[in-house]
């Protein structure tokens, strides 16, 4: 439980869905085909984001890093949040069944401008500022979107695990949505945020990552993948990304 110092519980910072007693969690099939229920918690609330930087970024702090990466962050309520207990009281916080939502993308901006200000602050063993970096790639937006400008601004660096081969999706991968992740990756590092890019080949689909090309015609990965790949992170590298 949270608030064995003083803070937040974590029976009060659950986030859940509309129904008030299911937890929106945040689902995810990882590598090796694992599946994990993510608790997810109420983000919005200043004490929990106190909470984060001392807990977890203090401590890699403590043990040397010199940068905090956050996984999978998003601008889309993908698991359909809608409040949360504060106190014991309900509090309406996001639409109900919708993805698309103007106050969870706005909490989710100022999640990461309330976290980069208290990271920024912690001092790296070289006495420079620690940093933080996002995993957050563009999915159908534009890359002058004012949402997409704004993570831009909140963050030192963006980690696309999206990159030029839409997670291995290439064969769908629009010629529009690859101008658009070229020209994000160049506004970011004109403003001075760095930008990293991976680039996943082969079948998506996690349960098939380990066929042989001969089993799985997707997983059989030439130089002209490579080559499409290298390509377009050399027409966006502006001296401040890495592939």
């Amino acid at each position: 439980m949270w608030g064995d110092g003083g803070g937040p519980t974590l029976i009060d910072q659950v986030l859940y869905r509309c129904d008030r007693k299911t937890p929106a969690w945040n689902h995810y099939a990882g590598e090796g085909n694992n599946e994990t229920d993510l608790i997810p918690i109420d983000f919005s609330n200043p004490a929990v984001v106190q909470w984060q930087l001392e807990q977890l970024v203090a401590t890699a702090n403590g043990r040397g890093y010199d940068a905090i990466a956050w996984d999978n962050y998003a601008l889309e309520n993908e698991f359909l949040a809608c409040g949360a207990f504060r106190n014991g009281t309900w509090t309406p916080l996001y639409l109900k069944n919708s993805t698309s939502d103007p106050a969870f993308s706005a909490a989710a901006i100022q999640w990461l401008q309330r976290v980069r200000s208290g990271v920024n602050t912690m001092k790296t063993k070289q006495g420079r500022p620690m940093i933080v970096i996002p995993n957050y790639s563009l999915g159908g937006r534009n890359w002058n979107d004012s949402e997409v400008l704004a993570v831009g601004n909140a963050t030192d660096g963006v980690l696309s695990e999206a990159g030029f081969s839409d997670y291995g999706r290439l064969a769908g991968f629009s010629a529009a949505a690859w101008e658009q992740r070229i020209l994000f990756m160049r506004n970011l590092q004109a403003n001075g945020v760095a930008y990293y890019s991976i680039n996943e080949l082969g079948d998506p689909n996690p349960a098939h990552w380990y066929q042989p090309c001969s089993a799985n015609p997707l997983n059989c990965i030439g130089p002209r993948d490579r080559q499409f790949v290298i390509a377009s992170y050399l027409m966006g590298n502006e001296g401040i990304s890495a592939v």
